[in-house]
Formats: structure tokens, sequence, C-alpha cells
């Protein structure tokens, strides 16, 4: 049962969009030709106007994200033929693919443990080191986990 429920929320991290971490309302402008992240603020500049957004959490993997679909460290001069636009931005996925692989890694323990018997007195995403390491002493552990 906890491994479903693990399982959704493993999901629900792909469904994120960067419109839920950062405040796009006050945002009139439609087309920018540069996205950074600048410490906690998401910038974005058209022509002479800079626009700081204040992001309201996780801004490392905001800024994870605008790299991936921008360019390095966030910045990218886009040419003149090429606009950013205000409806991509607020529909960019923004992924947080660690916490997805620490919730994967505890799911195939929970699992592991089910199908081999192994005794979990205490579960929950906080005991995860400990129940890796009580399926760590099982002989199929290292087979199982490649």
């Amino acid at each position: 049962m906890r491994s479903i429920k693990r399982t959704g929320e493993m999901l629900e991290l792909e469904e994120i969009k960067l419109s839920d971490l950062v405040d796009f309302s006050k945002v009139m402008m439609q087309k920018f030709d540069n996205v950074s992240v600048d410490g906690e603020n998401l910038v974005l500049k058209k022509d002479d106007k800079e626009i700081k957004l204040k992001i309201k959490k996780d801004a490392k993997i905001v800024e994870q994200a605008i790299e991936e679909k921008f360019g390095t460290a966030g910045r990218l001069k886009l040419n003149e033929k090429f606009k950013i636009n205000l409806s991509e931005l607020k529909t960019l996925s923004v992924i947080d693919f660690e916490k997805q692989r620490l919730l994967k890694d505890y799911i195939d323990d929970l699992v592991f443990a089910l199908y081999f018997g192994i005794r979990i007195s205490d579960v929950g995403l906080k005991k995860a080191k400990a129940i890796k390491s009580l399926c760590e002493k099982n002989e199929f552990y290292k087979i199982v986990a490649k």
C-alpha cells in the first residue's frame, strides 16, 4: 500500500510546471529574449526591460529546468529571431529528478522486502536508509539491485 502511495508521489513530481513555482500573474509582456535565474528570482528580459519574479520554492530545480531548456547556467542570449513565449515558460516542466530517484529507490526496497519476506517494523521515507540496510543483508539484494 505504501509503495502505491509513493509511486503516485513520484509521478506527481512530473506534473509540476514553472507556473507552480513562480507567480506570473503580474507579467503583461508575452515574449522575451532572455530568461535566467538570479538567486531566488526568475529574471525575464525584453530589450532594455527586466522583470524579476520571486521563485516561491525550489530555486535550484527552477534553475536546472531553465538551464536545460535555454542554455548554460540558465542564461542564454537568444538571437533576434527566437523569442521565449510567456505561455512556454509557464508550462515548462520542472522535475526534481533527485527526489524522484530517492522515491524510486525507496519503492524498490519496499517491494524487495515484500517479495523476500523481510520484516520492516517502521516505514516512511525518513526510514529509507534503515530499510535499505535491512534489504542489503539479503543474499539476493545485489543481484536484484543491478
